[in-house]
This record gives C-alpha cells, structure tokens and sequence, in this order.
C-alpha cells in the first residue's frame, strides 16, 4: 500500500460491515466513507437457513450433488446458492450438474 500512487482512489465494499472491516478501512484508507444502500437495521430473513459445506477438492463433484440431495426439496423448491472461487469453476460447476439433471 506504502508504494501505491498518492492520488490512487481505492474501493472497498463488504456486505456486511463488521469490526474486523471497519478496522480495516481505518487502516488502510484515508477519509473513508460509508455507503449503505437500504437500512441500517435489516437482517437476514429468519426463514433462511444458512449451511456451509466445506469441500475438498478432490471430492467436490461427487460432494456438491450429496450437499444437493441432502437440502433439496422439490415440494418447496428450494433454492441454494454455491459460491466458487473462478469463473471457469463456476462454468464446470454448471455443465456437471446440467448433465447430471439439475
């Protein structure tokens, strides 16, 4: 950071804005600003449940549709989201399940 331009205009965004952000913005940024689209006091919805399912990567193809089978329900379609770390992830992560039958 020490090396970078003196004018240079850094972005930082987070979801959430917990302590450990915050500190960070303190750190690094200078007159940082907070900009928060909606209101302060919202919450994730009650009737959400959040899993996290940790996958080796060895495993995953076999692991994802488990984790699917396990927490799918067609009755009230339930729907998840997969976080992956690239974009080609992501691609393969698709076509395996479209053949699969997803």
């Amino acid at each position: 950071i020490g090396m970078t331009h003196k004018d240079r205009q850094t972005c930082l965004f987070s979801a959430t804005w917990p302590e450990a952000i915050r500190s960070l913005a303190r750190e690094f940024l200078t007159n940082p600003v907070k900009v928060t689209v909606g209101s302060e006091d919202l919450s994730a919805n009650k009737r959400i449940k959040q899993v996290i399912e940790v996958i080796d990567e060895m495993d995953k193809d076999q692991k994802v549709v488990e984790v699917l089978e396990k927490y799918s329900n067609k009755e009230t379609k339930n729907r998840m989201i997969i976080f992956v770390l690239k974009k080609m992830e992501a691609h393969d992560l698709e076509d395996n399940l479209w053949h699969k039958g997803y």
